[in-house]
This record gives C-alpha cells, sequence and structure tokens, in this order.
C-alpha cells in the first residue's frame, strides 16, 4: 500500500467503545490493531506501554488522561510524547532502531490508559 493510501486508510477509523488488551496491559482500539497486523508496529506499541509505568506519566494527572505520541522517521527515527497536540516542548521521548515502516511520521493518542488513532479520538 501507498504511503498517500496508507494515510487516508488510517483516517477512516472512527471511535468506537471495543477495546484489545495488549500483553502488557495497555488497552487500544481497532485502528491499532489495524496498524499492528499491516504495518507490524508491535515494536511502537511495546515502547509507548514500557513508558506507562514510568514516573513522566504516573506522577502527571495531565499525562494520565492524555499523551500525544509522535513517531518521526528519518535517518535517526524517534519518538516523542507531548501532553497535547500543540507541539509544544515534548515532555520526553527517546530514539528507536531503524524501521521499514513506511511513513514519514505517525501520530497515536493514550487516553485514558487507551492507545489509538487520532480519528479514534472523540475530543479531536
Amino acid at each position: 500500500m501507498k504511503p498517500k493510501e496508507l494515510e487516508q486508510r488510517l483516517r477512516q477509523f472512527q471511535p468506537s467503545p471495543t477495546r484489545h488488551r495488549h500483553f502488557t496491559g495497555l488497552l487500544y482500539t481497532d485502528g491499532i490493531l489495524y496498524t499492528i497486523e499491516k504495518l507490524e508496529i508491535e515494536w511502537l506499541v511495546l515502547a509507548i506501554s514500557s513508558h506507562q509505568k514510568g514516573t513522566s506519566i504516573t506522577e502527571s494527572k495531565e499525562l494520565q488522561q492524555f499523551q500525544c505520541w509522535k513517531f518521526h522517521n528519518g535517518s535517526t527515527p524517534v519518538l516523542f510524547c507531548y501532553r497535547d497536540r500543540l507541539n509544544t516542548s515534548p515532555e520526553f521521548g527517546r530514539q528507536v532502531r531503524a524501521t521499514a515502516f513506511p511513513l514519514p511520521e505517525l501520530e497515536l493518542f493514550v487516553v485514558e490508559g487507551c492507545l489509538m488513532l487520532p480519528s479514534e479520538y472523540e475530543g479531536s
């Protein structure tokens, strides 16, 4: 699937009450299930999940309610966590290993413990 087609497909997911549980305990939506299966982003889900019990999140009521995660796939792939979508300074970030991920970037949300695509967030 070409990047533009993929971006369009990801935007088609809508809010839904259906939730899936990752083995780490993190809940996620149908859109994330699709990206795990079709784009093989298990590594990205693991990276986000690993931060959920860290003090940066557990000590911040704002981050417990909402996290905006942005993956930038360039010469040095990085993953950043923001407390909002306004592109303020990230709360924290990490470099990730090179990946075959087909998009230049991907934005995901964690809303009250559930990982989702932006189109699945009712507050967007």
